[in-house]
């Protein structure tokens, strides 16, 4: 900010003296990119050729290679070039703006039906075809059988 005043026709000691700011600093320069650009050459190799690995996958895979860094290094690095993958969002739930069909009001409106299975402690197992009045709640068939085909199936409904 000294320096944007220092360019507009300020004196450096006006312009750290208005800011508040010590003199000794305005002509500092960050050697922070000069030391890390070949490691950011090496992140995006990385990141290029696996681009689900993550900055502590990135920084193993350096340290085989023979490079000495730890992880918080490459965590700012890996930050400062954008390199990191996007918050996890669950997928949503489509609306679809369709309304549920109206509840069962009086007996034999709806039937729900259900095909059940389980075994026995033998290790055979069973299937049960349940058939329930929504509205009542009361169980209306039951079918049990090692195997419920089709036909056993229409002949419970139509019973």
């Amino acid at each position: 900010m000294a320096l944007f005043a220092c360019g507009r026709g300020l004196t450096q000691r006006r312009a750290s003296e208005l800011l508040s700011t010590p003199r000794s600093g305005l002509p500092y320069c960050s050697r922070m990119q000069k030391r890390d650009r070949h490691l950011i050459r090496a992140l995006r190799l990385i990141s290029a050729k696996h681009p689900a690995w993550g900055y502590r996958l990135a920084a193993g895979s350096l340290r085989l290679r023979g490079w000495q860094v730890n992880n918080k290094r490459v965590y700012r690095v890996w930050r400062l070039v954008g390199l990191a993958l996007p918050p996890y969002k669950p997928s949503r739930k489509i609306r679809t703006g369709k309304a549920l069909d109206q509840p069962a009001i009086k007996r034999n409106d709806v039937w729900a039906v259900d095909l059940v299975h389980d075994s026995y402690g033998n290790g055979c197992k069973f299937r049960c075809l349940t058939i329930k009045d929504e509205a009542t709640g009361y169980c209306l068939a039951i079918e049990v059988g090692t195997s419920l085909r089709n036909s056993d199936v229409l002949r419970v409904l139509r019973r």
